[in-house]
């Protein structure tokens, strides 16, 4: 139960870094659109001229999304992995179904399905090759953006953060694969390899947050044009309320007149 436990630690760790890696997508989706040159027809006149065009707002609408397709994969595997090892470790440890969760006793026995060697061995398996593609797909998509948005994202720095970002994507799958993987390490027993993994994770997360600490600088100009752009749309959304309204109170008044000049006549 406790090894069992151990993993699903780590499990829930990378949540939490799948999350980080989804909003950091995000914030770079909204920097870029802040250097999108918007004119009057983007929000107007081409939708309702011809509702096949796309204007500025909605074509980034759309590389939002396909930014982060990649990332939001990543957090559904390691979602998936944390739930699984979380219900079978907490069905186990209850005594839930113990023909399926049963945890092996003193004696060894009365082991259930999903904590048999063999179903743990191809669980293990499953759940790295899916997240070792998935991790690829969000560092594949992280890279691609950086190297389109390049000169937009200049102001923005992004050679630290990205490099940030993709050393803790790294740590979730690609180094625990290898340490199964490499030798000396693939030889080694179960127990010596989480103590490997963990004490090597605890010092590459104290080594990353110093990095942060560099990229993520409180005074950086950005966050000055974020808040702006930000405002400029409150604004436009503020404007074209107002507008509307007036447009109903001017309709109301004509009516209003027309009517009294029916009654006159």
């Amino acid at each position: 139960f406790f090894r069992e436990m151990y993993e699903g630690c780590f499990y829930v760790g990378d949540i939490f870094e799948s999350y980080a890696l989804l909003i950091f997508g995000q914030v770079i989706t909204e920097v870029i659109a802040t250097k999108i040159q918007r004119s009057e027809v983007d929000g107007e006149a081409l939708p309702r001229s011809n509702p096949e065009l796309l204007t500025a707002v909605d074509l980034m609408d759309e590389v939002k999304e396909l930014t982060t397709f990649g990332i939001k994969f990543f957090c559904w595997t390691c979602g998936l992995q944390a739930l699984f090892q979380l219900i079978c470790a907490g069905a186990g440890y209850y005594r839930i179904w113990e023909e399926i969760f049963g945890l092996e006793d003193p004696n060894g026995k009365h082991v259930g399905v999903v904590h048999t060697s063999s179903f743990q061995t191809k669980s293990v398996y499953f759940f790295s090759g899916a997240g070792f593609v998935s991790s690829f797909a969000a560092i594949g998509n992280i890279v691609k953006v950086e190297t389109a948005f390049h000169r937009q994202l200049r102001e923005f720095g992004p050679f630290w953060k990205f490099w940030g970002t993709k050393i803790l994507v790294s740590i979730a799958y690609m180094q625990s694969t290898a340490l199964y993987t490499v030798p000396p390490f693939s030889s080694w027993s179960g127990i010596r390899l989480k103590l490997l993994y963990g004490s090597v994770l605890c010092l590459e997360c104290f080594l990353v947050s110093l990095l942060h600490l560099h990229a993520w600088s409180h005074d950086e100009h950005w966050y000055l044009s974020l808040s702006r752009s930000v405002g400029t749309d409150e604004e436009v959304g503020t404007e074209t309320l107002t507008d509307d309204s007036d447009d109903a109170e001017d309709s109301k008044g004509c009516e209003q007149s027309n009517r009294e000049v029916a009654h006159s006549e």
